[in-house]
């Protein structure tokens, strides 16, 4: 289950935060045995992983870094901005 990717696929088309929630929750809770309180937390938890993954890459896509590989991109994105 690949819960990263539907959630900035979602965030992409435009999906609101709690329909992207609700509608990971429920996935989890069809595959997972566990609560809903856990898998409402996850849901969440996975939305701001895919928030700050999609951040960082439009970030560096737009750097002159953008034909390293995405590794290397990072690196020089944060050494450039450290301090």
């Amino acid at each position: 289950m690949d819960l990263e990717g539907f959630a900035k696929r979602m965030l992409k088309r435009g999906a609101k935060e709690e329909e992207i929630i609700s509608e990971m929750r429920k996935r989890i809770l069809e595959i997972k045995d566990v609560s809903e309180d856990y898998a409402e937390r996850l849901a969440s938890a996975v939305l701001e992983e895919a928030k700050c993954t999609l951040r960082v890459f439009s970030e560096v896509k737009t750097t002159k870094y953008f034909g390293a590989c995405f590794r290397c991109r990072i690196q020089a994105f944060a050494w450039e901005n450290s301090a």
